[in-house]
């Protein structure tokens, strides 16, 4: 089955109440996969996938990583931004929250935020 083919079953599951988890998030992973640019619709389901995976697993790392990434590329900051604060309140030493966090101070001219994650980062990679 292609990947078009397989992200119709996906949704097809989903709007059917096969909403788990893992269908969530095969067809977040499925619809970005088939998103050609920020406006593609398919990269706003792919976020929204996420998003209700990530709803449904208070502690799930995966899916706010998902969702940051996703956000990154809709140029959609304050999802990445709340995806990154949820992913930190998880995991302090996040390496992937901080660099989102790090960007994203940095792009609204934060710089001071924009240091300290970057500080946390490299702390990070450092151990």
């Amino acid at each position: 089955m292609d990947d078009a083919r397989a992200l119709v079953a996906y949704e097809s599951a989903i709007e059917s109440g096969a909403a788990d988890y893992v269908t969530l998030m095969a067809a977040a992973h499925l619809a970005s996969a088939a998103s050609s640019s920020p406006e593609d619709p398919r990269l706003q389901r792919a976020v929204a996938f996420a998003r209700r995976a990530a709803d449904q697993a208070s502690t799930d790392v995966e899916a706010r990583r998902l969702i940051i990434e996703l956000a990154v590329r809709r140029k959609d900051d304050a999802q990445a931004l709340q995806a990154a604060q949820e992913l930190l309140a998880i995991v302090p030493d996040d390496l992937l929250a901080h660099i989102a966090l790090a960007r994203l101070s940095r792009g609204q001219g934060k710089l001071t935020d924009a240091v300290i994650h970057y500080d946390a980062a490299a702390r990070i990679l450092a151990n």
